[in-house]
């Protein structure tokens, strides 16, 4: 098990405040690693006014500004699928010049390195709600995927253009029935939506987070 060679990402305005948090504990739990972003304007100058206290390497393209309205938006214009499809296109670009990537959401945040398993050709995190008000959202979630194999993003792009079921999500299904592949703990997809759930209160999950940061940061010293 070792850490993957690049991450990558996509965001919008919309979410931008997210993306902070996430690259921050990447920050920290991978320093200096390479980072593919694909992101509006708005969201590139957040970027600028932080991109300095990351220990990133970080590689933006801005080409999101016809994606940044919000997910209510986009899925009433029926463009939600297109929105969700630059997922496979950050992906290529960072397997153009790494030998494997792992896709974060913006609302992911690290507590410790990830790592992964190179001798299979993906990585899948489980979804925790599979189906709520009889929308199937699948059996796992599409924020945390890691791949090696050069001609996965393409394949799970055209899963997701032909699928019936939740868009880019559900049709991982397909994936790992196609490629060799292990699943992430459930300690590799905390994001904000996670502590929403959590039967502790909000402040006891903030307590956790600032252990575990104040743990890493010391391990780093």
């Amino acid at each position: 098990m070792s850490a993957p060679s690049a991450f990558c990402s996509i965001c919008t305005r919309v979410v931008k405040n997210d993306l902070v948090g996430m690259l921050f504990s990447l920050s920290i739990q991978h320093p200096l690693v390479p980072v593919y972003l694909f992101v509006d304007k708005e969201t590139k100058q957040l970027i600028d006014t932080i991109e300095s206290s990351l220990k990133l390497r970080l590689h933006i393209k801005v080409n999101m500004d016809q994606w940044n309205s919000t997910r209510h938006e986009l899925e009433k214009q029926g463009r939600w699928n297109d929105f969700m499809i630059q997922k496979m296109d950050v992906m290529d670009l960072a397997l153009s010049n790494y030998e494997d990537v792992c896709y974060l959401d913006t609302d992911v945040l690290l507590m410790e390195p990830i790592l992964v398993d190179h001798t299979k050709e993906l990585g899948v995190s489980a979804h925790r709600i599979v189906e709520r008000n009889h929308q199937k959202f699948g059996v796992y979630n599409g924020g945390v995927l890691w791949t090696r194999h050069k001609h996965l993003p393409q394949r799970w792009k055209t899963l997701a253009v032909t699928s019936s079921r939740y868009f880019e999500q559900a049709c991982i299904e397909n994936l790992v029935d196609e490629y060799s592949h292990f699943v992430f703990g459930e300690e590799y997809n905390l994001g904000w939506w996670k502590v929403e759930e959590s039967p502790e209160p909000p402040q006891k999950m903030l307590e956790y987070f600032q252990n575990c940061l104040l743990y890493t940061s010391d391990a780093a010293d």
